[in-house]
């Protein structure tokens, strides 16, 4: 295909993914109460500023960053003399842009490659996958932001670590949830050290990460609203809901016998509770996670984002407190992934089904037990498959980057 071509291809699927999503948004309220909390934050932030928003209302929960683009926002809407109302194109356009955004970055990435034919039934899917739709353009979240950060960050961990640092960086100023790929950035690291002698890449990183946390820091430190911003924006939502599941249809949702309304507290065996015991188990997940990387002769984004999926959705399916919107960032990092190993396009169409309807049966109608289980049940299926995967290391083969080739030598050299 020629380049021309390609272009024409891809300019087209923009253009129809972004239809798609202003329709829906002008066409389905969604989640009525998020919205209004971004319509509130939005008029707190304007009239006293961030920081001093952060201080008046205890619910802005979210880490600045997100905040900061939803300011941005609406001064640009007061310049148009836009008030934005639940349910309308106004208050879901933020996340539009957002989804617009990464389609573009994804769809730059892959106009290189030489087997575009081939993948073009998948850009399809992700440009059009429902539940990227549903969780935008119609329930008016911004799950892909911090998503799409992380995985962008993944994609550039060997290539250009500084970039990587800096889009990992954003990602935790987004939404502290990134915080659970922790465990491949650090079974890279210890692989870059230990089996190949890398040092260079950790340093460049670690400047990336820190340029636009101390941006941050500084501004907040300059406005004297540092704790506040840590308190609301991180340590508010550890613990926030101490039960075992905020509408995730995982394990902790009736599998066990137990309500997901259960404390979390509840002491199972001697000492431990089931929050602890969720804890050990994921921590479980993570070692492996580290093993499969440091256990690699090569590593490749296929195997870097395998590692980000697998810990992502057992973060999801192994801790309590979980809420439905939480397994979005294995989703985006599973549908990235099947551009280079389309063996998990299998786990990508799962992931889809599951992730759509547990959005879905929050918003239409309320959840309940006669609506959700099937969704649990085939979420356990994915993921007892894709443990397997992990596990079965030696079946792994090298891949092709978004961008170019790349070839591994023998001692396990990420470059040519």
């Amino acid at each position: 295909m020629s380049n021309r071509s390609k272009h024409i291809t891809l300019i087209s699927f923009f253009l129809l993914a972004v239809a798609v999503r202003l329709f829906l948004a002008t066409h389905f309220i969604g989640f009525k109460y998020d919205q209004m909390f971004f319509i509130h934050w939005m008029d707190q932030m304007d009239r006293y500023g961030i920081t001093k928003a952060y201080e008046l209302d205890q619910q802005m929960n979210y880490p600045p960053l997100f905040l900061l683009f939803l300011l941005l926002y609406k001064q640009i809407l007061n310049v148009f003399g836009v008030i934005p109302d639940v349910g309308t194109l106004a208050i879901k356009f933020p996340m539009i842009i957002l989804d617009s955004i990464a389609l573009l970055f994804l769809f730059s990435g892959v106009r290189k490659r030489v087997d575009f034919k081939k993948i073009v039934p998948i850009l399809v899917f992700i440009a059009l996958n429902p539940a990227i739709l549903f969780n935008g353009s119609v329930w008016g979240q911004i799950d892909i932001m911090h998503s799409g950060l992380i995985v962008g960050s993944l994609l550039l961990l060997d290539r250009k670590p500084t970039w990587s640092g800096v889009l990992y960086a954003l990602a935790l100023l987004t939404k502290f949830q990134a915080i659970m790929f922790l465990p491949v950035f650090g079974g890279y690291f210890l692989w870059s050290w230990i089996k190949v002698k890398k040092f260079e890449s950790t340093w460049r990183y670690i400047l990336g990460f820190l340029i636009p946390v101390s941006i941050i820091l500084l501004y907040f430190g300059v406005t004297n609203g540092i704790h506040q911003m840590f308190k609301n924006g991180y340590l508010s939502s550890v613990g926030a809901y101490p039960q075992l599941s905020a509408n995730a249809l995982n394990p902790w949702y009736y599998l066990f016998g137990y309500a997901p309304d259960t404390p979390d507290t509840k002491i199972i065996v001697s000492f431990i509770t089931i929050r602890v015991l969720g804890y050990m188990l994921f921590l479980i997940t993570a070692l492996i996670t580290v093993w499969y990387l440091f256990r690699s002769d090569y590593l490749d984004s296929a195997r870097l984002l395998r590692a980000g999926v697998f810990v992502s959705l057992s973060s999801f399916m192994l801790l309590t407190q979980m809420h439905e919107r939480y397994i979005f960032p294995a989703l985006i990092s599973c549908l990235v992934l099947i551009i280079f190993d389309r063996s998990w396009i299998r786990f990508s169409l799962g992931l889809t089904l599951t992730t759509f309807f547990n959005m879905y049966v929050v918003v239409y109608p309320y959840i309940n037990p006669n609506n959700g289980m099937w969704i649990v049940y085939i979420n356990c299926i994915i993921f007892y498959l894709m443990f397997k995967e992990i596990i079965n290391i030696s079946q792994d083969k090298p891949t092709e980057t978004v961008v170019e080739k790349r070839s591994h030598n023998k001692k396990g050299a990420l470059n040519s």
